[in-house]
């Protein structure tokens, strides 16, 4: 697999009829298409293969399925949708794939001067799943911490590579989250970290652990320079930085500086040492970061609700198909206004059988409930510019327009043909019903 570790994956899950060997019929193909999202870096190749287990309410379908990637596509071909009547399916992914089984223990490479690709284990996690040729958005996180080191050398010597001692390298993984964290019955060991730029840029996977962490620098005429650092903690799919300057004296020192990155993973936030620990700085801004964009927050009704309308493009979506600009198609106003909806393409897939429903919501986010609704509109506590009035969608039956430019509905779950949803305008009190899911409404993610 050709990927930088500054990536995130979105993928959906998309079928096409096709029929298999095994009895099960015409049935949908599943399959998996990847789609690289606030990345740098490279695609996956021809061959990945990733792993695949699909539950639904009897048990397992299939489990550590392995799914090629044809350039396009993760797929087998003999793999073939149940019938919808029985029953949502929850969807299990891994990469990279394991013959022996999906992984519940998974450790790092030692000796990652090759790279650390196969030390990056990715996992996700889409639940509510109804069989079918809907796609079905999953989102692939990094379950490893990632640490970037920048070596500012001063001494005569150049430098040779850079090791990390005392962090454990294996971890317990949980798909069904999905998260990892360390083996507590694990020992500290040596690692030997990948060379981005020579004696300047390298870099390491890490077990998610809270650990004391020895860093040394090997030069090339064979001296050595290390320094530890306290009960440094690194968090599941977050990044680090760390830098390091070689002194010039005889024999050279280093000094370390470590923080975190803001990046493509998570950002990680500051890795203390004892010696250079510093409390000041600023209040982090309030607010959750989502493929790309950034939306503020606020507790109402005790829940945090974006106080923004969602400004995500869902994976495969077309404008005109269950997914609109605001009023009157006007483009330039999704930045302050946000998209509109339909049901299908907000819940990704997913059903409101049973709650809450991710959907197109960041992961740790999902769309608002009933209950969640009504407390929003009796909360002292909701601002009075909190709705944003963008327009509607009205669609139903042979009718496909936009509703008036004043007014707009803020989304909630379906209980089948309707959506719960606030209707609000810009002259009268907000209101709690219930309207067509085919309806394109604004969406505000509330945090699970």
């Amino acid at each position: 697999m050709k990927i930088f570790l500054l990536s995130l994956f979105s993928v959906g899950v998309i079928s096409a009829v096709g029929c298999s060997d095994d009895g099960r019929g015409a049935l949908p193909s599943v399959r998996i298409v990847p789609t690289l999202s606030r990345v740098t870096g490279l695609y996956f190749d021809k061959g990945d293969r990733i792993g695949l287990t699909i539950t639904r309410p009897s048990g397992n379908y299939v489990a550590n399925h392995p799914m090629d990637y044809d350039g396009t596509v993760f797929l087998a071909s003999e793999l073939t949708w149940y019938d919808a009547s029985e029953g949502t399916a929850t969807l299990t992914a891994y990469y990279p794939y394991s013959e022996s089984g999906t992984p519940t223990r998974f450790t790092v490479a030692l000796d990652q001067r090759d790279g650390c690709g196969p030390s990056d284990l990715l996992g996700a996690v889409q639940r509510d799943v109804v069989p079918g040729s809907a796609p079905v958005g999953m989102t692939f996180h990094h379950l490893m911490s990632q640490l970037s080191i920048v070596v500012e050398n001063h001494a005569e010597s150049p430098v040779a590579g850079v090791t990390l001692s005392g962090a454990v390298a294996e971890a317990d993984v949980d798909l069904s989250v999905p998260k990892a964290e360390a083996n507590p019955d694990a020992t500290g060991v040596e690692i030997e970290t990948f060379e981005v730029d020579a004696g300047l840029r390298y870099r390491a996977v890490l077990v998610p652990q809270q650990t004391s962490l020895t860093v040394e620098v090997i030069l090339e005429d064979g001296t050595t320079c290390s320094k530890s650092i306290s009960e440094a903690l690194f968090g599941g799919g977050k990044s680090y930085d760390l830098s390091i300057v070689v002194s010039a004296g005889e024999p050279p020192a280093i000094e370390v500086s470590l923080s975190g990155e803001i990046a493509d993973w998570e950002d990680g936030g500051s890795l203390e040492d004892s010696e250079n620990s510093d409390d000041g700085g600023e209040e982090p801004t309030q607010g959750v970061d989502y493929e790309g964009e950034h939306y503020g927050t606020a507790t109402i009704g005790g829940a945090e609700w974006m106080t923004e309308n969602l400004r995500y493009k869902p994976v495969g979506a077309q404008i005109g198909t269950g997914f609109w600009y605001p009023y009157d198609n006007d483009a330039a106003a999704v930045p302050t206004k946000g998209y509109l909806y339909d049901w299908s393409v907000a819940a990704n897939g997913g059903t409101a059988a049973t709650t809450p429903v991710r959907g197109i919501c960041p992961q740790g986010w999902h769309i608002p409930d009933e209950t969640e609704l009504q407390a929003l509109l009796e909360s002292p506590e909701r601002p009075a510019d909190f709705f944003c009035c963008a327009g509607y969608r009205i669609k139903n039956g042979p009718t496909d327009r936009y509703g008036t430019e004043n007014k707009g509905m803020l989304m909630g779950v379906s209980d089948g043909e309707m959506c719960h949803a606030i209707l609000f305008s810009d002259s009268a009190e907000p209101t709690l019903g219930s309207y067509p899911a085919t309806y394109g409404m604004s969406l505000r993610c509330v945090k699970d």
